[in-house]
């Protein structure tokens, strides 16, 4: 019953996005951002080398744009259309309503990812072009895409309008993003392999590298999942708090 809801409220959230003009937008300031940021801001003509960094290496900063933007449409526009009471009081599992608005955006992502990724077909006539270094970087920016998404669903659930929703899910973006306790260990003192795995373990930029450069381990894969699954976790409480 649940998966059944899941994908009901998928279908209906993700078609939504397919049809409306907020979702046609962000598609093309997605892939105007992409590829001007490979382009220009990475040099990619200049640079491109075999797994495409200069593209990839830009998607952690268009997402901190790009994933707010996409989340006001969760919660905020729910109750300033007035349909979010008659969505709670269906006979549908709170998880199963997150998790299906959860995945519509995520797919909507990775439509829009495969769009323009295609940009290392053209690479491959430059440059030999590495296809486990490209894949690992989709697999990264995927993962990414989902962690942010996730998020930014839990903290905009308070938000009553679009501007508070999109304010707090950037803010929690760019908190996620910026941690980095292998510095604050080393601006306090301490020393330790302890600290420095524990530092790595938490630091968002070390996952990501870590995939750019097909270095990546099981721990960077659960970093991602586990922002993932905490997130929706919360934002599934929070909902059923929020019913009461």
């Amino acid at each position: 019953m649940t998966g059944s809801a899941i994908l009901t409220i998928f279908k209906k959230e993700f078609i939504g996005l397919l049809r409306s003009p907020f979702g046609w937008i962000m598609a093309c300031v997605y892939a105007l951002l992409s590829l001007s940021a490979a382009f220009y801001g990475g040099n990619y003509l200049g640079t491109c080398v075999e797994g495409n960094t200069p593209f990839f290496q830009t998607q952690p900063e268009i997402l901190l744009l790009a994933v707010p933007a996409l989340a006001v449409t969760f919660w905020a526009n729910e109750k300033r259309r007035g349909t979010f009471e008659f969505l709670i009081s269906q006979p549908v599992a709170f998880s199963a309503i997150v998790i299906g608005k959860f995945l519509s955006a995520w797919s909507f992502y990775v439509l829009l990812l495969f769009l323009v990724s295609g940009l290392w077909i053209s690479a491959s006539f430059l440059v030999p072009v590495s296809t486990s270094l490209v894949a690992a970087g989709i697999v990264g920016c995927i993962l990414t895409a989902g962690a942010f998404i996730a998020l930014a669903s839990a903290v905009s659930f308070p938000a009553s309008g679009t501007v508070s929703a999109f304010i707090l899910s950037l803010v929690a973006c760019i908190v996620v993003k910026m941690i980095n306790f292998e510095w604050l260990w080393k601006l306090s003192n301490v020393s330790g392999e302890i600290f420095m795995r524990s530092g790595q373990a938490l630091n968002f930029d070390y996952h990501f590298q870590n995939f750019m450069t097909g270095r990546l381990s099981a721990g960077d894969i659960v970093y991602f999942l586990g922002i993932i699954a905490f997130s929706l976790w919360f934002n599934t409480a929070a909902l059923a708090v929020g019913r009461r």
